[in-house]
């Protein structure tokens, strides 16, 4: 594993990756967790409906609750037709 997927792995936020079928070809293990909470499809759906109308990245902020997860943001990115990339953005939890 390179430095660079290394970033991506141990992310706090969860990165999913699919193929244009919807499948997942892969995703962090932040995002392991999150799939317990939410279908893979209902995230496949999330980033359709927030990809850039043409190729590249576009950064929404929404607020998403899945299970215990909240979320402020989703990031998606696409440069051709085959894969389209999610990050989802957690909400810090603050605890004094």
């Amino acid at each position: 594993m390179t430095f660079e997927q290394q970033w991506i792995e141990y992310d706090y936020n969860p990165f999913v990756l699919f193929n244009s079928n919807g499948r997942i070809i892969s995703l962090n293990a932040e995002a392991q967790f999150l799939l317990g909470c939410v279908t893979a499809d209902e995230i496949f759906k999330l980033a359709t409906t927030y990809a850039n109308v043409t190729f590249g990245f576009k950064t929404t902020f929404i607020e998403l609750v899945y299970g215990r997860y909240k979320f402020f943001g989703v990031t998606v990115g696409y440069e051709d037709e085959d894969k389209i990339g999610l990050k989802l953005y957690q909400t810090p939890t603050f605890k004094l």
